[in-house]
């Protein structure tokens, strides 16, 4: 079979991208012949190390609007004559229907979160749609019923991509491992944006140790840094810095209660990344960036406890699963997909999104318990492992692939289709 992906975007951080890279790879693995077709990304050569075929549209993004996009992309699919053609962004699954007319290939788009606008395509073609959990199924019947027999839930796998050493040879790495020894670490991994949460994370570690819970409190200007690829992306053949300090005065270091030392790791980077670290310099809590990786495994090993404190549109996290591989204790917020990963208790902790005072108390209660934190991520194991795994989700992808098409309705005009869903024509 000849697979085409169509992504706007295919980026290491971006989740839906790692979908795309983990699935083409295991179809490839199976001997399917597969080409992604994306505008670009900092994923591209990990996908060119996996011997992927890759082609190159610039204006894919916008390709529903933009004319140029659209010619690009109707060449890319022409020559590559697919028997699929699998979207994974509405503005891709735009481009999927109007450049393919001509060979009519079987059309898939796979929808990870439901927010205007839907996209046109599942109101235009007689297509299968693959919904990443169970809430974006119900959100996509909400706003057509008809939808209904068409749509698959399949969840996302995960596996770990990329060279667990470039994060293991980071100074700042074994620096923060040496640290270890007295002290316990949490880790924040993803874009720092005001969406994922850290501020509510900052605010529950200060708060925890304004109660005389928390572990450490350093202060003055005391900041660990630890830059790794993100600080030098884009800057062509220039040699990435790796470096790092875990300076904490041992006078500003003093024992709470029955809590241990906090450090707080943090992998990602993001527009309010000086924001954040501006915060942690002010509250006096020990820290580590990273920047962004492709592989956190190491990190995740190294922590005692992940925290996702998202605040909203988490659709379903790869990195949840992730953390289930690497056998990592998480406390999360109860917001959008995180639910159908982690039930309350047992799985990992969950608090409602933005609220500082049930964070800091899921903290002190994760941190304290041993016996807690083992139970807890040997659960999580157990159910990614169970449910969530790259395999699965190919074999379930691929068998929608193959389904008869059923409910065709490539005959309606794409202007009344337009019109349909209350979207401006042209």
């Amino acid at each position: 079979m000849t697979i085409l992906h169509l992504v706007d975007r295919f980026d290491v951080a971006d989740g839906c991208a790692r979908h795309v890279f983990l699935l083409a790879r295991e179809q490839q693995r199976r001997g399917h012949r597969v080409e992604i077709v994306t505008s670009g990304g900092d994923a591209l050569e990990q996908a060119r190390v996996e011997g992927m075929d890759i082609r190159i549209v610039p204006d894919l993004g916008h390709g529903g609007r933009s004319l140029a996009g659209f010619l690009r992309a109707r060449r890319a699919l022409r020559a590559f004559r697919a028997d699929v053609v699998h979207a994974h962004h509405f503005y891709a699954a735009n481009v999927a229907w109007f450049a393919s007319r001509d060979f009519r290939p079987r059309l898939v788009q796979t929808v990870h979160a439901v927010i205007p606008p839907v996209g046109l395509l599942p109101h235009c073609v007689g297509l299968r749609l693959i919904a990443v959990r169970d809430a974006v199924r119900a959100g996509l019947i909400s706003r057509d019923p008809g939808l209904d027999a068409r749509i698959t839930v399949i969840r996302n796998g995960s596996e770990f991509v990329g060279d667990p050493e470039l994060l293991r040879s980071m100074p700042a790495f074994s620096e923060l491992r040496a640290a270890k020894r007295d002290a316990m670490v949490i880790a924040f991994i993803g874009r720092i944006v005001e969406a994922k949460g850290w501020r509510v994370l900052i605010d529950a570690i200060g708060q925890s140790i304004e109660h005389g819970d928390a572990v450490m409190r350093g202060r003055g200007d005391a900041e660990t840094r630890g830059h790794g690829d993100a600080e030098t992306r884009g800057r062509g053949d220039a040699e990435t810095r790796r470096h790092g300090e875990l300076g904490v005065e041992s006078e500003a270091c003093q024992e709470h209660g029955s809590m241990p030392r906090i450090i707080l790791a943090i992998a990602g980077s993001g527009p309010d990344e000086p924001a954040m670290r501006k915060a942690l310099r002010d509250m006096g809590i020990a820290h580590v960036f990273f920047g962004s990786v492709p592989n956190v495994r190491p990190l995740l090993e190294a922590a005692d406890v992940l925290v996702v404190p998202s605040l909203r549109m988490e659709g379903l996290p790869m990195l949840l699963v992730e953390a289930g591989l690497a056998g990592a204790a998480v406390i999360a917020s109860r917001t959008d997909g995180i639910p159908e990963i982690i039930d309350d208790g047992v799985h990992g902790l969950l608090v409602p999104p933005g609220d500082v005072d049930a964070l800091a108390t899921a903290l002190s209660r994760m941190l304290q318990d041993q016996a807690l934190r083992v139970r807890l991520a040997s659960k999580l194991r157990e159910r990614v492992l169970a449910e969530f795994t790259v395999e699965e989700m190919t074999e379930r992808t691929l068998r929608v692939y193959g389904a008869r098409r059923g409910g065709i309705a490539s005959s309606l005009h794409w202007s009344a289709a337009l019109a349909r869903i209350g979207a401006p024509v042209g």
